[in-house]
């Protein structure tokens, strides 16, 4: 019998299972407020056993993500990319993830919005993208550490939002997350804060370009630049 009570290296139908609805809300399927289909039609789209739909349904609803009416059905709740990506959080901190790992992802997650952001975006985004560099770069003189850091943050946020992926920008926001549980900062020292503006810099040209593959190089040296920096700060303060 499916159940998701158990401990088990390899995934259980019931994980799959959790994992396919919430591929299916991540991908606009179902909206706030909609009824998900009844149990019956569930066991029959995913070939499993009614224990098995019950214990993922369970699961989403401790995650706050929908609501049980008994006699009536389950409706899906207000979710936004915390909520979806929650999960994959959970799953990669049990799982002890190196620095290596977690920027190895994060790599080809941000190479992938950047493209995707080259090709989607608006000249509003252009705009908004130049706006933001522009109150980093006033970050650096005098250099404020904690200010540029949360605008860094910001600045990657918003090239997710702007590639359209709703995937790719939860998984990033879930990496992000991820550095900041084993970290307790992430600020940046100011020789790797002025490295970061020029790969910016350099990153909105090209989205403005709409040179998807310059934008996926830059981003690249961009990410590679900023592992290596903060593995070079662990290092120093005995933090490996």
């Amino acid at each position: 019998m499916d159940n998701c009570q158990l401990k088990i290296t390899a995934k259980t139908k019931c994980d799959q299972t959790t994992d396919a609805l919430l591929a299916m809300i991540a991908r606009g399927e179902y909206k706030a407020g909609d009824r998900l289909p009844t149990e019956k039609e569930l066991t029959e789209m995913f070939s499993v056993s009614r224990v098995t739909i019950r214990e993922a349904i369970k699961r989403l609803n401790s995650l706050g993500m929908v609501t049980i009416r008994q006699g009536d059905g389950t409706y899906l709740n207000q979710t936004d990319a915390n909520s979806v990506v929650r999960p994959l959080m959970s799953t990669m901190v049990l799982n002890d993830l190196s620095i290596e790992e977690i920027y190895d992802a994060r790599l080809f997650v941000e190479v992938g919005n950047v493209r995707l952001a080259s090709r989607n975006r608006t000249e509003q985004d252009v705009k908004d993208l130049k706006e933001l560099l522009a109150r980093m770069e006033k970050t650096l003189d005098p250099y404020v550490s904690e200010e540029y850091s949360l605008l860094d943050n910001r600045f990657h946020e918003m090239i997710g939002n702007i590639s359209g992926n709703y995937v790719l920008s939860s998984t990033y926001s879930a990496l992000e997350q991820l550095l900041q549980y084993y970290i307790n900062t992430t600020n940046h020292s100011y020789e790797t804060a002025k490295t970061s503006t020029f790969h910016h810099q350099q990153i909105v040209a090209y989205i403005e370009e709409r040179n998807e593959y310059l934008a996926g190089v830059t981003m690249e040296q961009h990410v590679s630049h900023a592992k290596r920096a903060l593995l070079q700060k662990l290092a120093n303060s005995g933090k490996s």
